[in-house]
């Protein structure tokens, strides 16, 4: 595949894009690439002698969220992951082939959908945990930046959501994740996004967290 051809497609589509109008712009590009390298990064480690979906899962992983915040919602379910595989059909025909396009598009029509009594490949599992690792950490504490900014929201405010449903997300995204490693590298992450929390809390209310 052509990959810096087919990259270029997913930035003409959400590089200067705003999938909601409380994200920044370009962000679902930006976490799609870093949810690639974490694809491949992760499969290294649970599949090591396997790099035989490398391509297809940084492919997926660029797509996966094309069609989030498009009108994804029906019947109080969000398809976003089947309106991207179809988004990824009719964009990627002219770059990859039909069996490259089937895998490619597997992936994304199932990667928000983190059921254990469904039996997913291990591709399918690795990609899902990539992409809720890419919401941690770091990339948690940006997220509510941006957030909060976008909509006027104080530092006390921010720092109130941050301690009930930013803490409560932690427990509810732990329950998703498949492979021990990917668990291993969600508590690191998400350890650093508790405790600046917790020292944003206290002093957004003029406490002191440490002495």
């Amino acid at each position: 595949m052509d990959l810096q051809s087919i990259n270029k497609i997913a930035f003409d589509l959400l590089g200067n894009k705003r999938n909601h109008e409380w994200r920044d712009v370009g962000a679902k590009y930006y976490h799609g690439q870093r949810t690639a390298k974490l694809a491949v990064t992760l499969r290294k480690m649970i599949l090591p002698k396997d790099n035989s979906f490398d391509e297809l899962l940084t492919v997926a992983a660029w797509f996966h969220d094309v069609c989030n915040g498009d009108n994804d919602w029906a019947d109080g379910v969000n398809i976003h992951g089947k309106l991207g595989a179809e988004k990824a059909k009719e964009t990627l025909r002219p770059y990859c082939t039909e069996d490259e396009i089937k895998e490619i598009t597997a992936l994304i029509e199932h990667h928000d959908d983190r059921s254990f009594t469904k039996s997913y490949s291990d591709y399918h599992k690795i990609l899902q945990d990539a992409d809720l690792l890419d919401h941690r950490g770091t990339n948690a504490i940006w997220e509510t930046i941006v957030y909060a900014e976008l909509c006027n929201r104080t530092a006390r405010q921010t720092a109130e959501y941050n301690m009930t449903e930013g803490l409560a997300q932690i427990k509810k995204h732990r329950r998703m994740i498949n492979f021990d490693v990917a668990k291993k590298i969600f508590d690191d992450k998400s350890s650093f996004y508790k405790e600046f929390v917790e020292r944003f809390f206290a002093e957004s209310n003029g406490e002191i967290f440490k002495i």
